[in-house]
């Protein structure tokens, strides 16, 4: 019961970006449930989307999402099924959080520059993906462009020019600067 309300809570505060709180509770709700599947993939992939380079504890809380998501990638395949769920909305869930898993991890190898092992993670979360995340598709162009793959960072680009939202029209520049780059080689 004391995990759920602190899960509960760290959701109340992730909310209102209150990240200190959310991430406190999490780990409260962890030490009580240590395979919390969802506490794990949320603050797991909420910590490099909010990351401060500048921040004191940069490099922990990078270091803890990581050892967040490759826990919840443990912990998914012997995930007991709750009852309530037909098999499809079980199997639909965990490949939805095994995605964000995989999104997440890719965005710590990039915050940390590690271009080959983020796109690694981030093909994984996009791929066969109907509702692929605009960020991770960006953030895919850009590892995929840095490794030299400029063909491919212009496929990663182009998909992500063509969902809406605040990085369209970076991903149309990118997807251009990328062909070009491509020819060249």
């Amino acid at each position: 019961m004391a995990e759920a309300v602190d899960a509960g809570l760290t959701n109340v505060y992730y909310e209102k970006q209150d990240w200190k709180n959310s991430y406190a509770f999490a780990d409260s709700a962890l030490a009580l449930k240590s395979d919390d599947v969802d506490v794990l993939t949320n603050v797991g992939w909420v910590i490099p989307h909010v990351f401060q380079a500048d921040a004191p504890d940069a490099d922990s809380q990078l270091d803890k999402a990581e050892t967040y998501e490759k826990h919840a990638l443990e912990v998914l395949p012997t995930l007991p099924k709750p009852s309530g769920l037909t098999d499809a909305q079980f199997a639909a869930l965990k490949t939805q959080k095994s995605l964000q898993a995989h999104s997440a991890l890719g965005l710590v190898y990039f915050r940390r520059e590690d271009y080959d092992n983020s796109a690694k993670e981030l093909q994984k979360s996009v791929q066969d993906n109907a509702n692929p995340d605009q960020t991770d598709l960006y953030v895919l162009g850009i590892d995929l462009k840095n490794l030299k793959h400029y063909a491919e960072a212009a496929d990663a680009f182009t998909r992500c020019s063509k969902l809406g939202g605040n990085l369209q029209d970076r991903c149309s520049q990118g997807a251009d600067e990328s062909k070009k780059l491509a020819q060249i080689k």
